[in-house]
């Protein structure tokens, strides 16, 4: 086979290959953009701000920081560590701005669930 052919073949391959990639792409987007708002934000995201949180919980965002202000003053009520690790709602604190994990608050919500949530 001559040096033609071979690249012949091999721009023919890349091509296909492209365009394989190209339609899963496409029908890849479309499927996540057709999904509704909330089923985006439970599927795709796995990091949430508060208005991302407030919306998954379907609640206003004046609640969540309530809930933050009222947790914050039991724990430092309590000794360090003496508490169970979802009694009170978990987040991370980036460039000052909360952040919640959906696989902790999936948790906290299991563990209030259980054990009678209160808040």
């Amino acid at each position: 086979m001559g040096q033609k052919n071979i690249s012949c073949v091999v721009g023919g391959v890349l091509i296909a290959v492209s365009i394989v990639v190209g339609a899963f792409l496409i029908s890849d987007s479309s499927s996540i953009a057709t999904t509704s708002n909330e089923e985006e934000i439970s599927t795709v995201k796995s990091v949430f701000t508060i208005d991302d949180l407030a919306e998954y919980l379907s609640v206003s965002t004046k609640d969540i920081e309530e809930i933050i202000e009222k947790e914050e003053v039991e724990k430092a009520s309590i000794e360090e560590g003496r508490f169970d690790t979802y009694e009170y709602i978990p987040y991370l604190t980036i460039s000052g701005e909360n952040r919640f994990l959906k696989s902790e608050i999936d948790k906290w919500l299991e563990y209030h669930s259980v054990n009678n949530f209160h808040s």
